[in-house]
């Protein structure tokens, strides 16, 4: 992923790349978190785009426990950078939401520099790097 980024900062791509981002992605990979015992939770998250209306989900699986965050976002085409904001949390268990909740997440940007096909590459303003898959369409 860092050789791609750096291909990508030698030569940038003038393509806006929100249409191909629409849908659901599994979150494959994304580099150590500054809090170590977060660098790798073995769970299912995806990450939802809707283009249409700028709304995006996180939604992390764990056995039974599903956490389902939801917010908007902002796209600045010229350099394929995603300004987003969780301001919804939900907690479900077993299928039945237990938890509901408006939140105030401070704001995030992922920074896409490579997509091809079925897999995307960001950098987060957090600084650490994400690879994704995207899901098939159900």
């Amino acid at each position: 992923m860092l050789y791609l980024e750096d291909q990508s900062r030698k030569a940038p791509t003038s393509t806006d790349m929100l249409s191909e981002l629409q849908g659901s992605w599994r979150l494959v990979f994304s580099g150590p978190s500054k809090l170590k015992f977060l660098s790798y939770i073995p769970v299912d998250e995806d990450f939802v785009v809707d283009s249409a209306d700028s709304s995006l989900k996180l939604e992390s699986d764990l056995g039974p426990l599903r956490a389902k965050f939801g917010g908007t976002f902002k796209w600045r085409g010229s350099s394929n950078d995603m300004d987003f904001s969780f301001t919804q949390a939900e907690v479900d268990l077993f299928g039945r939401s237990f938890w509901k909740k408006d939140v105030a997440f401070k704001p995030k940007t992922y920074s896409y520099f490579w997509l091809l096909d079925d897999v995307a590459c960001a950098r987060s303003s957090g600084g650490t790097l994400t690879l994704m898959q995207r899901l098939p369409s159900t």
